[in-house]
């Protein structure tokens, strides 16, 4: 279900806009599709960097095995990802001084990264959820 509750809530961004017409219609101007195209840039490079750093170097509790299970809980990943999006998003937002735009921007980013992750995560897990290339890479029990 949740899943199906990120794509309903990522494909009502769009509806955000307030000014009249156009309602719905994601990449109708040049200026969207720029933006576009730089968010989706933008999402790759960040959701690519940020799945290397974690498979390559863990997170916190790999560096912190001691730490209170709150701290892993309130800054993961996710959260991180989150963090990124919403300030590119608020980003060009002050810069275009556009609702719309700032709303494609994070409607773009949250599209790329949940497809990303969900291809990580269903091809690149294996067993306790070790990260591994291939299924074949599995080990044989």
């Amino acid at each position: 279900m949740i899943p199906v509750i990120v794509v309903v809530g990522l494909a009502l961004i769009p509806f955000l806009d307030r000014r009249p017409g156009g309602e719905g219609t994601w990449l109708g101007t040049s200026k969207e599709r720029t933006v576009f195209w730089q968010s989706l840039f933008l999402a790759c490079a960040v959701n690519v960097g940020i799945l290397a750093f974690t498979v390559n170097y863990g997170w916190l509790r790999n560096w912190f095995p001691n730490i209170h299970q709150l701290w892993i809980i309130a800054i993961n990943p996710g959260s991180l990802l989150v963090l990124i999006f919403a300030t590119w998003s608020l980003f060009v937002l002050k810069r275009k001084n556009s609702v719309r735009l700032a709303a494609v921007s994070l409607f773009t980013c949250f599209l790329v990264g949940f497809t990303i992750l969900t291809y990580f995560a269903t091809v690149h897990r294996g067993p306790n959820w070790h990260f591994y290339w291939w299924p074949s890479q599995w080990p044989v029990h």
